[in-house]
């Protein structure tokens, strides 16, 4: 980061609705990106729903491709001190399957 641009050391986050810290369990993100954008669909595979082609929607979060890089370089981090503190994760899987969105009627 330029030595003229300073991340605050501390971020004060208003919660204005306590039913937003409820945390939703995601099993798979699928990740798409735009020339100004990256989209993050997190994705919930119950098991047992379907033939284990099938997942739900939870959450859509776009970003700002310099956040994108932000959160990329902190989540980088947290896994190092996971791995050092924690356990050692294997390595993932690199057989992504293609995503395909249906919407139900209403």
């Amino acid at each position: 980061m330029p030595a003229s641009i300073q991340s605050p050391k501390q971020l004060n986050v208003h919660v204005d609705d306590p039913r937003k810290l409820i945390a939703e369990f995601a099993t798979a993100v699928s990740i798409s990106v735009g020339p100004d954008m990256f989209c993050l669909d997190f994705l919930f595979q119950p098991p047992g729903m379907g033939d284990g082609t099938e997942a739900i929607l939870l959450k859509r979060v776009v970003l700002a491709p310099e956040h994108a890089k932000r959160l990329y370089c902190a989540l980088g981090a947290q896994l190092e001190t996971f791995e050092r503190n924690v356990r050692v994760l294997g390595e993932p899987t690199t057989d992504v399957p293609e995503v395909i969105y249906t919407a139900k009627g209403n």
